[in-house]
C-alpha cells in the first residue's frame, strides 16, 4: 500500500472504527440497562475491552506513536522540576475528573441495579473511599505512564540528536 492510500484510508477506518466503537457501547449500555445485568452485554464489553488492547499491542511496535507530545525546545528542560511539577499537575487534574466520573457513574450503576456494597459503613463515606482509591489508582498509573514516557522520550531525542 503506498503512502497515498494510506493517508486516504487511515481517516477513513478510524472513523468506521469509531462509529462501531460507539455503536457497540450503546447496544452494551441498552442490554445493561433492559437486562439490569452486566453479564446481558459482556460479549460487547470484551468487544469494547479489546480494541484498546490491539491499539496497545501495534502502537507498541512504533515508537514515535508511544512518545508524549510535547512543546519543548530544550529536552534537558522537560526534566526540570518545574517541568514535572507542571505535568503532575497535569496528572492530578484529569485523574480527579476520571475518579469523579468513575465513581458518579458506578453509584448510578449501583442505584439503577438495586445493588449495595457489602461494607458496614455510611453510603456517603463508603463513596468518598471509593473516590479517593480511585483518585490514587489513575493518578499512579498516569503519573507513571507520563514520567517514564517523558524520560524516554527526551532520550530518544538525545539519541537522534549524537
Amino acid at each position: 500500500m503506498d503512502e497515498r492510500i494510506q493517508q486516504i484510508t487511515g481517516p477513513a477506518g478510524m472513523i468506521a472504527l469509531s462509529v462501531g466503537y460507539v455503536y457497540q457501547l450503546v447496544v452494551a449500555i441498552g442490554k445493561f440497562i433492559a437486562a439490569r445485568d452486566i453479564t446481558a452485554a459482556i460479549s460487547e464489553i470484551i468487544f469494547l475491552v479489546l480494541i484498546p488492547i490491539v491499539f496497545v499491542v501495534f502502537a507498541a511496535r512504533d515508537d514515535r506513536l508511544m512518545l508524549p507530545r510535547v512543546g519543548h525546545d530544550d529536552y534537558g528542560e522537560m526534566l526540570s522540576p518545574k517541568a514535572r511539577r507542571k505535568r503532575t499537575w497535569s496528572y492530578a487534574s484529569q485523574s480527579a475528573g476520571l475518579a469523579v466520573a468513575w465513581t458518579i457513574l458506578d453509584a448510578l450503576a449501583n442505584w439503577w441495579i438495586g445493588y449495595r456494597e457489602p461494607v458496614n459503613l455510611p453510603e456517603p463515606l463508603f463513596w468518598v473511599i471509593d473516590l479517593m482509591v480511585g483518585f490514587t489508582v489513575i493518578f499512579g498509573l498516569s503519573y507513571l505512564w507520563g514520567e517514564w514516557s517523558t524520560k524516554r522520550y527526551v532520550k530518544q531525542m538525545k539519541e537522534l540528536e549524537s
